[in-house]
């Protein structure tokens, strides 16, 4: 009356034994290389061996880290490890970046933006944005699918003070071969802080990467809030995120150019606040909005702007050149609303920006408005359209 429990028993112990093989067999596939920082602080070899890995992919590469310095040292470390990932590249292996500092050294920074131009379907690079919280993400998963080729990288970074300055330096570096679960978890990390819009951003184009790492930032309060219309205008911007102008207070005492009423504008105003977007973007792309604002309409001016959690950013600031009374227009005002709202602003701002909408749009004009230098134009050529800030 045993013999159940007897063959149960045995198909027990047959699948332990199973597993314990397949466990030493594992153990013996998983192949563990260490490279410590000793007398060679840069750890050359470590990086020698990370090229090598990342240039002999055939899956897909996943990598993160602050990037080099501009020292000539970490320059020649720094083109091995372009020259690997373009390499893959060329191969159509699809290569994954998380740039976690957002400050780097000319000499990373374009070969990185030449990646993405020269390979936007195959480089994918993601920023991490000033506010982004501060933890190790230096890591790296190659081939994570093949069972045999998957690499799973970290790197150790340990306090050091020199002088009296506190530095992080990388003292230890682990490559896990073999290791599949492992650099799972890698590439997943990777992926996870990279698609986390509140502090990493992606970077799609040759110009986008341009303006964030050498860029300046605007702050848009009007109808520049809206995605697509700052990405016409200023290809290389990228959004940061909503922020606050603090003693100041929004008014519509500008007349737009295709508008029956006022389009934005903002003045002090002690206790109130003005919320908008803020944009990073390059430096050539603040002379095409000079001109899209029309220097007769608004004035381009430095300003402090906060993020929502209480970050501060120095930024450029368009002001309108008053010619009307504070009356919104009803069309522009609802645009404004929307684009806020799609940013991100918060709701008891938006409310009440709706609660100014006018009950009834204002009778258009049939002539172009009367610009700051007091002439009034009749002529058919068609100024530039200032309705943004």
């Amino acid at each position: 009356m045993f013999d159940g429990l007897g063959t149960s028993l045995a198909g027990l112990g047959a699948a332990r034994v199973r597993r314990r093989l397949l466990s030493r067999a594992a153990s013996r596939r998983v192949r563990t290389i260490v490279f410590t920082a000793g007398p060679d602080p840069y750890m050359s070899g470590f990086y020698e061996y990370l090229a090598t890995k990342i240039g002999a992919a055939r899956h897909g590469v996943y990598l993160s880290g602050e990037g080099f310095d501009a020292t000539p040292r970490a320059e020649g470390m720094a083109s091995q490890v372009v020259t690997a990932m373009r390499s893959a590249l060329r191969r159509d292996v699809p290569v994954v970046r998380l740039q976690t500092r957002p400050v780097v050294s000319d000499f990373w920074h374009e070969h990185l933006t030449a990646l993405v131009a020269e390979f936007p379907q195959l480089f994918e690079l993601r920023v991490f944005l000033d506010q982004a919280p501060a933890e190790v993400a230096n890591v790296c998963a190659i081939d994570v699918d093949d069972t045999s080729r998957n690499v799973a990288e970290m790197m150790i970074e340990m306090p050091r003070f020199l002088g009296t300055q506190r530095h992080h330096a990388a003292t230890t570096a682990v490559f896990v071969e073999g290791h599949q679960m492992l650099a799972r978890i890698f590439r997943d990390r990777i992926i996870e802080l990279g698609s986390d819009p509140s502090i990493a951003r992606h970077l799609r184009t040759g110009e986008a990467a341009a303006g964030f790492f050498r860029g300046e930032y605007y702050f848009a309060y009007g109808s520049n809030m809206d995605a697509p219309q700052m990405l016409a205008r200023c290809p290389s911007a990228m959004m940061i995120g909503p922020v606050m102008l603090p003693e100041h207070r929004l008014v519509f005492n500008r007349s737009g150019t295709y508008r029956p009423g006022g389009v934005a504008n903002v003045e002090p105003s002690a206790g109130e606040r003005v919320y908008g977007i803020l944009w990073k973007m390059a430096t050539t792309d603040f002379t095409r909005l000079d001109h899209t604002e029309d220097p007769h309409a608004y004035r381009r001016e430095n300003a402090r702007v906060y993020s929502l959690r209480g970050q501060p950013y120095d930024c450029h600031v368009y002001l309108a050149i008053p010619d009307q009374p504070d009356l919104p227009d009803r069309d522009y005002l609802d645009s404004l609303i929307q684009a806020g709202h799609s940013a991100g602003l918060p709701p008891e701002y938006l409310a009440e920006l709706s609660a100014r909408r006018p009950s009834l749009a204002p009778i258009p004009y049939q002539v172009s408005p009367v610009q700051s230098t007091g002439h009034t134009s009749s002529s058919v050529t068609t100024p530039p359209e200032h309705n943004a800030a």
